[in-house]
This record gives C-alpha cells, sequence and structure tokens, in this order.
C-alpha cells in the first residue's frame, strides 16, 4: 500500500515538475517573442529615422525598401509599436503606414519666407482617387520622374471607377462636392476628404462633416491628399503656431532695418501673427524695394 502510494506521489511531483518546466519555457518563449519585436520596431524605426533626416533639400523625393513598414503618425510622431519620434522641426502628413515601400516627399512651406519644411509619407499599398477637375492642379504640383507619377494617383469621375485590390487601400479625394451616393459608396471603400474653394472638409463614417479647415496654401491641400482627419488637425495647428512664431522674430528684425528710405513695415507682420494673409504680396514688394536697394532684406 505505502510502495503503490509512493508512486502514485512519484507521478504526481513528476507531473508538477514537468509543468513548471513547460510553463517556465512557454514564458520564455513568449518573453523572447516580445524582445524580438521590439528589436524589430526599434530597427524598423531607426531605419525610418535615417531616411527623414536624410530629406534635407527642397523638393527631394525619396524611397526605401528591403524591410516592411508599418507604423502610425499619431500628433507629429511616428508610432512603431511602444516607440515613437518625434520630428519637431518638420510637419509630417500622411496616415497608417502598411506596405513594402516607404516613399517620402520634402517641401518647403513659405508665407512668404520659409516658415518650415513638410513631409509626405505614403506606401506602395495606398492608392489616391482624384474626383473634379482641380484634381489636375493638385496633381501637377506632386513629384514625377519622366511624367510618371511617384505616388499611386489616378483621375475619376466617379466612385464605382475606382479599382484597387483587397490590400490596398484607397483614399477619394473629391475636388468636388461630396455627397449623397457617392460620399456613402466612397466612405464604405476607404478614407474621404473634400477639397473646394479652399475649404478642407473630412467627414466621419456616417458621412457627416467632422471639421472644416480654410486653406490658405496649395500645400495644405496636398497635405489633407495625405492624411487623415487627427494627422491634419494636429498639424494645422502646429502649423499656425509656426506661423505666429515666425512673424513675432521677423517683426523684430524690421524694426532693425530701414535703408535708402526703404523699409518693412510691421504691420504687415502683425498681419501674418493674425493668421490674416491679404497682405503677403505688400510684404513681398517691400522686402523685393530693400533688394533692389542692395539693402540687408529680411528674408
Amino acid at each position: 500500500m505505502k510502495k503503490a502510494q509512493a508512486e502514485v506521489f512519484n507521478w504526481i511531483f513528476v507531473i508538477v515538475i514537468g509543468a513548471v518546466v513547460f510553463l517556465f519555457f512557454v514564458g520564455f518563449a513568449y518573453k523572447y517573442k516580445d524582445l524580438s519585436e521590439q528589436r524589430n520596431d526599434v530597427r524598423l524605426l531607426r531605419s525610418v529615422d535615417v531616411m527623414l533626416e536624410g530629406l534635407k533639400s527642397d523638393n527631394l523625393y525619396n524611397e526605401a525598401t528591403g524591410v516592411k513598414f508599418k507604423f502610425n503618425i499619431e500628433d507629429g510622431d511616428l508610432v512603431i509599436g511602444d516607440f515613437y519620434r518625434s520630428f519637431n522641426d518638420k510637419i509630417i502628413f500622411g496616415s497608417e503606414i502598411d506596405g513594402n515601400e516607404l516613399k517620402a516627399w520634402i517641401k518647403e512651406f513659405k508665407m512668404p519666407y520659409k516658415i518650415t519644411n513638410f513631409i509626405f509619407l505614403s506606401d506602395d499599398k495606398t492608392k489616391y482617387f482624384f474626383i473634379g477637375n482641380e484634381g489636375e492642379t493638385i496633381k501637377d504640383l506632386l513629384p514625377n520622374e519622366n511624367g510618371i507619377d511617384r505616388f499611386d494617383i489616378e483621375a475619376i469621375s466617379f466612385v464605382n471607377e475606382a479599382i484597387f485590390e483587397n490590400n490596398e487601400k484607397a483614399r477619394f479625394i473629391f475636388f468636388t462636392n461630396a455627397n449623397g451616393d457617392e460620399l456613402r459608396e466612397a466612405l464604405s471603400k476607404g478614407e474621404v476628404v473634400e477639397i473646394v474653394n479652399n475649404k478642407i472638409t473630412y467627414f466621419d463614417q456616417n458621412g457627416d462633416i467632422i471639421e472644416t479647415f480654410e486653406s490658405f496654401n496649395d500645400l495644405l491641400k496636398i497635405g489633407a491628399v495625405f492624411s487623415n482627419y487627427r494627422n491634419f488637425r494636429y498639424n494645422y495647428d502646429a502649423i499656425k503656431k509656426q506661423i505666429k512664431n515666425m512673424a513675432t522674430l521677423y517683426k523684430e528684425r524690421t524694426l532693425l532695418m530701414k535703408c535708402n528710405g526703404a523699409f518693412i513695415s510691421p504691420t504687415y507682420l502683425d498681419d501674418l501673427y493674425s493668421l490674416n494673409f491679404n497682405t503677403l504680396n505688400d510684404l513681398e514688394r517691400q522686402n523685393q524695394a530693400l533688394r533692389n536697394q542692395n539693402c540687408k532684406t529680411i528674408y
């Protein structure tokens, strides 16, 4: 009897020890998987960082391949897993990136002097469908090589003309009023933004307007082409803040500058600070007058 009980106890002991060892290795495997994924996230973040930091010249376009690019753009940051990278000196337009190719384009944003750099991000799985005549004007501003668009853009007249694969993402850019069945169909297939009469409008999934923005520069329209609502809303506020900061800086310069009767009126910088862009041409004219007099200009 005692021998039988001892054998039972031994079997129980073996089972318990085996279970503990099994759980240990399962836990180790999951931990190793998490560490491996974090290491890959860090590597991806570094590679994207290097690519974007290399965009120094205005109107420079670049592509990166060789790895799976999967990250989000949230409140000005690139977010990959638990890691993020902030770019305080740049404004990044884009939505979720998920593809085998990362596309990046940089443009200087001027009002009329340089304010900051805009970076537009996309991937090889996103298609942009332009609906409306003004789309051609915006399309001509985007980079191309020998007439071939760097980004996957197609002009269509109606949403049902859009053709894309199941593994591709569609963005519908209406350069005409988006409403009714066309809007609902577009929302069922992808993301939607409307750009009409210098106004940029985002919609929720029910077709209701989330918010409408005033577009005071064509680069903002391009930013809306690439961005979801959250990203555009954050960037819009960041841009206005930078315009105000630069207006304050340049106003201080104007107070010290007067040459051969030519000068810059500080009120024009006050207008910029107030986001009143009606006197931009006057500011340009006075700055050119300083240049014509071989005087130091403010930009």
